[in-house]
């Protein structure tokens, strides 16, 4: 077992061998640190939002991870949907 627990629980990984997918290879990767500078927030926001289902993260080994462009985009969007719909939803509008 890992030093801060399994290794295992990543449900929102997507474990890459042999050279990556060709879904990794058609979208650019970003760190960590990159999708926390993108996003405005520390990088254990980022691995929260991991852990939560809101943001899906590429596994090449057990200490490197990526975060597809498009995956992040989409996370974007969707919680631009979200703020939108509670802000209707604050108001008394109807969705």
């Amino acid at each position: 077992m890992h030093k801060y627990g399994s290794m295992s629980n990543h449900k929102n990984s997507v474990a890459v061998k042999n050279g990556g997918s060709d879904a990794a290879k058609q979208s650019p990767l970003l760190s960590r640190a990159q999708v926390a500078a993108l996003l405005g927030v520390c990088t254990h926001t980022v691995q929260r939002m991991e852990r939560a289902g809101l943001l899906k993260s590429v596994r090449f080994n057990r200490r490197l991870l990526r975060y597809r462009d498009e995956d992040v985009q989409r996370s974007i969007a969707e919680a631009g949907d979200l703020a939108r719909v509670q802000a209707s939803h604050e108001k008394g509008g109807a969705l």
